[in-house]
């Protein structure tokens, strides 16, 4: 085993005592780009389509030999294919492509062009690492405790030398790297470390005995993690002292997966120690993952993973990867890869990948379980385990189109206070929800999903990341939703509701204001889901329309704003109405609250009127 005991859990305590979640992200929702869009999306990202050796299904092959066959989540859709390689008459390699999803058939060479391209060059925003705020936690002052835990060896001197490199920033958002994770899990009060990665959207692949402890004894006293922290991407901040979690963190203490062989065999479990976490919600900003390959030896492997103590560092929390030559397998399906390289406690659950020069680009092949005096080792990906693994992606990437979206613009959430969504399906069929938060700054504040049968409804709390926070929801579903949120305060007792938008724009009017500073206050909320900065203008026209005045406010790209609109003025607001200009398209909402005074406990509030 490649665990290794881990004080990470002191900084998940202390981040969720102190109510702190700066998520960078790039991506709000989990859109997916079907397989006809495919090639215009790449078109429109400037990806250019890559030189490779593809021809149409040629006449005589064989198809039940094919050379790869490869499982990959592209865009958030599903693609399963299988390739072919022949060498033609002059001489040269030629790739034919068999699609097996979203659609069974075989591929022409230009369309071919356009999946593996995409399976190994879809765009990836470099600044979802380096731009915005980034959730920073201090690194502990006292190193990890213990080495190693388990079956696995200790290095000798016959062990080739140390020769792993850290991964670099401006390679962080590359695969394989970017689907690889930390993991923090913890075994009856004992906190381990490990690694992972991610294969579909809410599912990360990782060791048998990262989230389940078997029995060697045979008296079937094995038992699951209490639960796994799940980390991708972390690494440490150049002062040294804080770490990084670009896309946040999640979690699970339920949805931990392995097979029944490794749980019940006393015997040797290497080759059955492989198992899956289902993740809550998808991490923010990552839709694409690395390709799948089964039933694939090649000569040399990339591992990637978490090591506590590279070159005998006493402590680190950066992402490490190493080549390695591959040495043979073995076990009674030829699942166990052993490989020549160098991994040490933390790695395990890590990627196993190789390149494809065919193709330009890497593939997994496995998952790293063992570290030996001669050897290291993984679990391969065999047609033998094929399903199993296959049941875990589809678990972690339900194929939903969300092509209904819709705004609450404003959410209110901590002590004494708080924010509820009613959710009606006044539909036939099933609707598939999604319910992502955001703060004011433009930040990832967690999300739930959930499965409206048709023609019903649920109301629950909203719980949004942070202890104390305020931003704006989105509501994305398969079919169309109708609901409200209301949001109440304890003290003094008030509550307001604001219905679903289901659209954006960028002209408003509020056409009624009462902002006295005596009895009430007016307040604009404004959400802004787009990609830029907003700047927005408010124009007040008096009750006599003599009047006209400007005033301007910014709202971050993802943002919202919460803008007390007497404060703007510096002026009275009784009567008149006010228009609202946006560069951007934005949902708006007015709320009229007089319980800031202390003269009554009344708030009210409506929708803003589109004008474009």
């Amino acid at each position: 085993m490649l665990r290794v005991k881990s004080r990470f859990r002191l900084i998940f305590l202390i981040l969720a005592c102190c109510g702190i979640l700066l998520l960078a992200m790039n991506a709000f929702a989990r859109e997916r780009v079907s397989w006809a869009q495919l090639p215009y999306y790449l078109e429109s990202q400037g990806v250019i389509l890559k030189d490779l050796p593809l021809c149409d299904c040629p006449e005589g092959l064989n198809q039940n030999s094919p050379s790869h066959h490869v499982v990959q989540i592209i865009g958030n859709t599903r693609y399963e294919w299988k390739e072919y390689e022949f060498i033609n008459d002059v001489g040269k390699t030629q790739i034919a492509v068999q699609m097996l999803r979203p659609e069974k058939r075989w591929l022409s060479a230009a369309e071919a062009r356009v999946l593996l391209s995409a399976s190994t060059g879809m765009p990836v925003k470099k600044s979802r690492v380096r731009e915005g705020a980034l959730e920073t936690t201090p690194i502990p002052e006292e190193p990890l405790e213990g080495l190693m835990r388990g079956r696995s060896g200790s290095r000798t001197a016959t062990k080739i030398d140390d020769f792993r490199a850290k991964v670099a920033l401006s390679a962080m958002t590359d695969l394989p790297f970017l689907s690889t994770v930390f993991l923090e899990m913890t075994f009856k009060g004992d906190s381990f470390r490990g690694s992972g990665f991610l294969i579909a959207p809410n599912c990360v692949l990782t060791a048998g005995h990262n989230v389940y402890e078997a029995d060697l004894s045979g008296l079937g006293n094995g038992y699951w993690a209490d639960d796994v922290t799940v980390v991708p991407g972390l690494y440490e901040a150049a002062n040294g002292v804080d770490l990084v979690k670009p896309y946040g963190q999640q979690t699970i203490v339920d949805d931990l997966n392995t097979n029944t062989v490794f749980k019940n065999d006393t015997n040797d479990l290497s080759e059955y120690d492989y198992g899956a976490i289902i993740l809550d919600r998808p991490f923010p900003g990552i839709d694409t993952f690395m390709p799948l390959e089964f039933d694939n030896l090649p000569d040399t492997v990339i591992t990637v993973g978490y090591p506590g103590h590279p070159y005998g560092m006493e402590d680190s929390y950066d992402m490490w990867f190493s080549f390695a030559r591959v040495l043979g397998t073995r076990g009674e399906h030829n699942r166990i890869i052993n490989f020549a390289g160098y991994v040490s406690s933390g790695n395990s659950g890590g990627p196993i990948a190789y390149y494809n020069d065919a193709v330009k680009g890497y593939r997994l092949i496995g998952v790293v379980t063992w570290e030996d005096a001669q050897y290291d080792s993984g679990v391969r990906f065999t047609s033998s385990n094929h399903d199993i693994i296959m049941s875990w992606l589809q678990e972690g990437s339900p194929d939903y189109d969300y092509e209904h979206d819709y705004y609450v613009p404003y959410y209110l959430s901590g002590s004494g206070v708080w924010t509820g969504l009613a959710l009606a399906n006044h539909n036939s069929g099933e609707n598939h929800i999604l319910v992502q938060y955001f703060t004011a700054q433009g930040r990832t504040a967690g999300g739930s999903s959930l499965t409206l049968a048709a023609n019903a409804q649920k109301a629950f709390p909203c719980t949004p990341d942070g202890s104390d926070s305020t931003g704006w929801i989105k509501v994305s579903a398969t079919l169309p939703v109708y609901g409200l949120a209301l949001v109440g305060d304890s003290s003094p007792s008030t509550m307001f509701d604001m219905d679903l938008q289901g659209s954006l724009h960028k002209k408003f009017i509020f056409p009624h204001l009462a902002a006295d500073g005596k009895d009430w206050k007016s307040k604009a909320m404004l959400c802004n889901p787009g990609e830029n900065i907003a700047r927005v203008t408010f124009t007040y026209y008096s009750e006599d329309g003599a009047t006209a005045v400007e005033k301007s406010v910014e709202v971050a790209k993802h943002g919202n704003a919460d803008v007390d609109l007497k404060a703007l003025f510096v002026q009275n607001l009784n009567n008149g109405h006010i228009l609202v200009q946006s560069t951007q398209p934005l949902a708006a909402f007015l709320l009229y609250d007089s319980s800031v005074y202390g003269h009554n406990n009344w708030k009210a509030g409506l929708s803003a009127t589109p004008l474009d």
